[in-house]
């Protein structure tokens, strides 16, 4: 007997025998490469489950929605196509993460694994491929929409069809009762097109006793079954400006037997800059929880961090991860700086005001240091306008480029408002050609972004600052 025959006497047998209230999970025979596309063999062998109900009423949906679930032994995979005869109408904004993707053409995901009955995960996806995420307890009446999780979603817009992949790490499901078999899921769609509708499984959304059971989800979970806290971190001061984060975290393991396992944490900065701490190595008895403390993480600024705790087995296989917004805030009494610390102080971070500096200075040979001196001046002299009024380097220097090159580029040297202009020395500086305000000096800088963004995709931030 083919595949494809069995697969399809596998789906009536399924929504024959349980009245159409369940759907069957096939294990992953192959691999999917993620492009929202449908077209592996794997996703043709699964069952689709397609009752569709209008929100709120045991009417069908208007338009065809099909649903395939496949598992392998880290990740569940959930492949969906929406047919759409009004493709060119689908509503799609750019939207950050955890966003209002609802009132977009979208899908909702709502998975319960285990049947607790208790708490659920919500995933939904835009047909643009962007993401919300949230997890949901008391019978999802208690929402916390700043959980994080790490999964994929691709989608693909057709002709008159859109479709998505997603696949979700089985780590995402960590507690002390993860199991395989029987989980329970409800799948909604968001149709934006004309005439709006909201369908799912059941014609509802967030009544747990409302989903629908998938079976077969045959995989060991007992690697996964881990009580992890959020990550905790706590400021511990260094030498000079030296600024360190010392996260722990608590674990439990109730996987059955003793486990060593290793844990990392990092910490990602407001303006995306990653510091990782090394790996920690633990181990566990079958019933033991404790607190694991990581090595000290250093810092260079304060502000609001996104702190994450991974848990792996000996391998590398994650089996947990925890993350949660930190705001990291220090406001020293005194510091001395040991190293100089080019163009940031943590002054400057927390909007404080130096009233009175002490120097330690190392003595040299007066001629040597004149020597030095007249060299450096000499440079600028030479690269820099100095005979003209400025504020210094204008732009800061962008990631993978340099300010003053992109200006040039975009043929902005010598470009006037008023009486500011672009050096045509240095096309770094702004000067003052005479009279020029500090009006003139900010709707140049604008201008320059502006012309700079368009032609080169750059998006240049000024490096001085405006006090008002």
């Amino acid at each position: 007997m083919n595949k494809m025959l069995l697969a399809a006497i596998c789906a009536i047998l399924s929504f024959a025998g349980l009245g159409g209230e369940a759907l069957q999970a096939q294990q992953l025979n192959g691999s999917i490469y993620l492009d929202g596309k449908l077209d592996e063999p794997a996703w043709k062998e699964a069952p689709a489950y397609t009752r569709f109900f209008k929100a709120g009423t045991q009417t069908p949906a208007r338009s065809r929605t099909e649903v395939r679930i496949l598992f392998d032994l880290n990740a569940l995979y959930v492949g969906i196509r929406c047919s759409e005869p009004a493709i060119h109408e689908l509503v799609v904004r750019d939207t950050p993460r955890d966003g209002g993707l609802y009132q977009q053409d979208c899908l909702e995901i709502m998975l319960d694994p285990g049947v607790s009955k208790e708490r659920y995960y919500h995933f939904m996806v835009n047909a643009a491929g962007q993401q919300y995420d949230a997890f949901r307890e008391q019978g999802g009446g208690i929402q916390n929409p700043f959980w994080n999780g790490v999964w994929t979603a691709k989608t693909f817009i057709g002709k008159d069809f859109w479709s998505c992949e997603i696949r979700i790490p089985f780590f995402n499901f960590c507690s002390r009762d993860a199991s395989s078999g029987d989980w329970e899921i409800n799948v909604c769609r968001g149709q934006r097109t004309n005439p709006r509708e909201d369908s799912s499984f059941s014609g509802e959304y967030h009544k747990m006793d409302k989903f629908l059971t998938v079976k077969g989800i045959q995989t060991d979970m007992t690697p996964y079954r881990l009580d992890v806290e959020n990550p905790s971190g706590k400021i511990r001061l260094g030498g000079g400006e030296r600024i360190f984060v010392e996260n722990s975290a608590a674990v439990g393991n109730f996987s059955g037997k003793e486990r060593t396992l290793l844990a990392d944490c990092w910490l990602t900065a407001p303006d995306g800059q990653v510091y990782t701490s090394p790996q920690t190595r633990f181990t566990l008895k079958n019933g033991e929880s404790k607190t694991v403390v990581l090595p000290k993480t250093e810092i260079r600024k304060q502000g609001k961090y996104l702190n994450s705790l991974r848990i792996t087995d000996l391998s590398g296989k994650p089996l947990a991860y925890r993350d949660v917004i930190q705001n990291i805030l220090f406001s020293p009494i005194s510091i001395r700086l040991t190293v100089p610390w080019y163009r940031h102080s943590i002054f400057e971070e927390n909007g404080g005001c130096i009233l009175s500096a002490q120097f330690a200075l190392t003595p040299g040979e007066p001629e040597a240091i004149r020597a030095k001196m007249d060299e450096l001046m000499a440079k600028r002299l030479d690269k820099q306008p100095l005979d003209k009024p400025s504020a210094g380097s204008t732009f800061k220097r962008p990631v993978g480029a340099f300010a003053a090159a992109l200006i040039d580029q975009c043929g902005l040297r010598g470009y006037r408002h008023g009486g500011a202009a672009v050096s045509e020395k240095h096309c770094g500086f702004v000067v003052n050609l005479g009279g020029a305000t500090c009006a003139d000096v900010l709707a140049l800088c604008e201008e320059v972004r502006t012309i700079v963004k368009e032609k080169t995709g750059y998006d240049l931030e000024k490096e001085i600052r405006v006090v008002r």
